[in-house]
């Protein structure tokens, strides 16, 4: 429903399985990933908001749970429109400088961030984007160089299996 029709969830789930086998996500994790995000953006911008997530996990060796922490963090600040220490510390717990990145983003001293955010200068929209901007620019490509190692592919051929056991699923009960 929320994607507008069949076909563009189609469209959503193919996009699911490429992605699935270019980034350290299974299937399973990007369409719960994905569910959480719908909230906050839109079905075209979750797939770069997901790749710079897994070049951070990549990057930063995190966990489903910190990836759900940090998509967690990213839409509160786009749903109520103000970052907060709260929100800024679900990134910086997990090893993202949010200060450079908000003084990436605004152009003010990192010195002066902590303030700004306090005083209700940065907005969520703003304060989310500077995150994802500063998550490219650090670990963008990470998760495409870790696909193609040996843990990759095997979490690859596990997906491509449930995939298969899937087909066999819905075939079965076809024919009954």
């Amino acid at each position: 429903r929320r994607l507008g029709s069949d076909q563009a969830a189609d469209e959503f789930l193919d996009e699911v399985k490429s992605m699935a086998a270019t980034t350290n996500y299974s299937y399973d994790e990007i369409t719960g990933y994905a569910k959480s995000l719908l909230a906050s953006y839109s079905a075209e911008e979750i797939f770069g908001v997901l790749q710079s997530l897994s070049d951070a996990t990549a990057g930063l060796d995190l966990s489903s749970s910190d990836v759900s922490m940090m998509i967690s963090g990213l839409s509160r600040m786009r749903t109520t429109g103000k970052a907060n220490q709260e929100y800024l510390n679900y990134f910086s717990e997990r090893g993202v400088d949010v200060y450079q990145a908000l003084a990436n983003a605004t152009g003010a001293d990192r010195s002066q961030i902590a303030e700004m955010v306090s005083d209700g200068q940065i907005g969520g929209v703003e304060a989310a984007q500077a995150i994802l901007d500063y998550i490219n620019e650090t670990f963008g490509g990470l998760s495409e160089d870790l696909s193609h190692t040996y843990d990759a592919m095997v979490d690859n051929l596990a997906d491509a299996e449930a995939n298969l056991q899937d087909v066999v699923t819905l075939v079965s009960s076809m024919h009954r």
